[in-house]
């Protein structure tokens, strides 16, 4: 009476193109918000660069302004470091961070680990979505809507 649940292997025409993972709505949705993002990562980039350039165009301080904006992203997102070599107050900081979070969250997942722990980083990026949201639509409303 059980049901057989095992993955029921693709048909050999859809591995045979390239633009089979797009027939996947999640798939291009997901795709299409990544490459926007990206694109969006670029164009800060080189904004910020072309800025700091006309402001004062000593190479070091340009490099600086980029070091500034992703020095924190790399020490503090436990990719690199495990949690613990940090003091015990910076690893309160660090937990507190959504990135820390995301990343406790996709890598549990990576590895297979998934349980009930999962659910705290996931609420907790889900209220500071809610939050950022809160803050930002009544902005972004006056700004659209004149």
């Amino acid at each position: 009476m059980s049901k057989d649940l095992s993955p029921t292997p693709a048909p050999a025409h859809a591995a045979a193109s390239a633009w089979a993972p797009f027939r996947h709505r999640t798939f291009a949705v997901i795709w299409v918000a990544t490459v926007v993002s990206n694109i969006g990562g670029w164009m800060y980039s080189v904004a910020s660069g072309w800025l700091m350039t006309s402001l004062d165009a000593d190479p070091l301080f340009v490099s600086l302004v980029q070091v500034a904006n992703n020095l924190p992203m790399f020490l503090f997102a436990t990719t690199f470091y495990p949690l613990g070599v940090y003091p015990r107050p910076v690893q309160i900081v660090v937990e507190c961070l959504p990135l820390y979070s995301s990343i406790e969250l996709l890598r549990d997942l990576a590895l297979g680990t998934v349980g009930p722990a999962l659910l705290w980083p996931a609420l907790y990026l889900a209220v500071m979505g809610v939050a950022a949201l809160v803050v930002a639509l009544p902005r972004l409303t006056r700004t659209l809507m004149p």
